[in-house]
């Protein structure tokens, strides 16, 4: 089993491979074994809060700040997804490959992107998907302004 993500065919095995500014995707992973699939999202980085050292905090640039936000990377590229019928298939030895549909550039944009791919396909509904629910938030103006 491979441990790549394919993009246009693609191997997509850093964040270098990623679209400028994006931040996760939407993806689809098949199990080639029995022809089911998964659609799902991953953030691949985030902003994260650091508390500053002191001698960070003594720099002229940090004066009077405590924290400062970082990008963290995830734990993608060896991301399998998170339905149990399906990690258990793959850990039964099941071939799965993995493609990213998407590439999303905001939390929103990622929560909006899997909820209407998940409906478009009609995953729900499908016996072939491991897809079993859907819950999302979106607030429209978050997702216009990532739109722009």
């Amino acid at each position: 089993m491979t441990n790549t993500w394919l993009y246009n065919d693609k191997p997509i095995d850093s964040l270098e491979d990623f679209p400028e500014g994006a931040i996760g995707f939407i993806y689809k992973i098949t199990n080639t074994t029995n022809n089911k699939y998964y659609i799902g999202r991953k953030t691949a980085r985030s902003l994260i809060k650091k508390k500053l050292t002191l001698k960070e905090k003594k720099l002229e640039d940090n004066k009077g700040k405590r924290f400062t936000k970082v990008w963290k990377e995830s734990n993608w590229k060896k991301y399998w997804g998170s339905s149990k019928p399906l990690l258990e298939a793959i850990d039964n030895g099941d071939h799965c490959t993995r493609i990213i549909i998407k590439f999303c550039f905001s939390k929103a944009e990622i929560t909006y992107y899997e909820a209407k791919t998940i409906i478009c396909s009609d995953a729900l509904l499908d016996e072939n998907s491991y897809n079993s629910w859907i819950s999302a938030k979106v607030y429209g103006a978050h997702l216009k302004q990532t739109l722009k």
